[in-house]
């Protein structure tokens, strides 16, 4: 157990003990090697079961809206409860979006920051290992040795497995939180980029369109990618409407552009760029190239970043007279 884990779990139990919180959020150990699963505590004695480690790699964030917002079958509204949620850089910047589209209430929240380096993808460690199944995997010194059920041990540098979110990530700490564990990553330079979105931002409108096209055209609509995402938290999705109908919901690929348009650029100045989209999506849709290209967007045009601060206002809910609108008069 490392100190981070250790202060983790001290620090739930408190919490719960002195009535500071009715439940924390956090991960519990998975059932297979390299998982860890999200973990709902409400006793002081179960918080021996929170871990932390490099297989976090859940958005928590995607949580907290059911426990502020009403059941519609209650006649009468119970008080919200008190929530404490252990989060790494993404959940924490999902966490200050959702408080600041009044989805969570500030005042009942506790926001734990807990030091994230980058968390390991064991899709893309099964990809490198092979077919053979992963049985076990020890992490030191920036390596991690993984063992497959015929006993054979490779050693990847942990790079190598870096989820691919991660790799790109330059807000590895929670920039609002009410209790910090262990040191919170300064650094502000991204753990492993490469090229892939470079090389898609330098094709012609056409060329987008036609890879878009392609790609989505994976999609069996079965909403996944809505939800796993923390800002997908509307009670009826525009998808689902039928007066108007926005959308059909046969596997027409018009119907599965049209779903996926709307549902991204509701994402434009909210994503954090967490890939709980993607890892969600049994097709192996690769969303994130095009989510991604509305961050930077949003950064470009309204020098925004999602989730930073709690004073900044969401470019979708302000509007500035100086905003760029070239995207509309002079579209590429």
């Amino acid at each position: 157990m490392t100190a981070v884990e250790e202060e983790i779990r001290k620090t739930t139990a408190d919490l719960l003990a002195e009535g500071k919180a009715d439940i924390v959020i956090g991960f519990a150990a998975g059932s297979l090697p390299m998982r860890a699963t999200p973990c709902f505590i409400t006793e002081p004695e179960a918080a021996q079961q929170l871990v932390w480690n490099s297989y976090c790699l859940n958005n928590l964030a995607v949580y907290l809206p059911g426990y502020f917002v009403p059941a519609p079958s209650l006649k009468e509204e119970k008080p919200a409860p008190k929530v404490a949620i252990v989060v790494k850089g993404c959940d924490g910047r999902s966490v200050v979006g959702l408080i600041k589209e009044r989805q969570i209430l500030r005042e009942n929240l506790i926001i734990i920051a807990a030091p994230c380096e980058g968390m390991l993808d064991v899709d893309i460690t099964q990809e490198l290992v092979g077919t053979n199944e992963i049985v076990c995997a020890q992490e030191k010194n920036g390596e991690v040795t993984i063992t497959d059920e015929m006993g054979k041990k490779t050693k990847f540098s942990r790079k190598e497995l870096l989820a691919e979110s991660c790799r790109f990530c330059k807000h590895r700490a929670a920039p609002v939180y009410d209790i910090a564990v262990g040191e919170l990553p300064q650094s502000k330079d991204a753990l492993a980029p490469d090229n892939r979105f470079e090389e898609f931002l330098k094709k012609s409108s056409a060329e987008r369109w036609e890879q878009f096209s392609r790609e989505i055209s994976k999609c069996v609509l079965c909403n996944a990618c809505r939800s796993a995402c923390p800002n997908c938290y509307c009670k009826v999705c525009f998808a689902d409407q039928t007066r108007p109908n926005w959308t059909g919901s046969g596997g027409e690929l018009r119907d599965v552009i049209s779903y996926h348009l709307g549902r991204m650029f509701h994402q434009a100045g909210r994503c954090v760029d967490c890939g709980a989209c993607v890892r969600a999506c049994s097709m192996g849709v690769d969303l994130r190239t095009f989510t991604y290209k509305l961050v930077e967007d949003a950064g470009e045009l309204f020098d925004y970043t999602a989730g930073l601060d709690l004073e900044h206002v969401p470019p979708l809910m302000d509007f500035n007279a100086s905003d760029s609108d070239s995207f509309i008069t002079e579209p590429e």
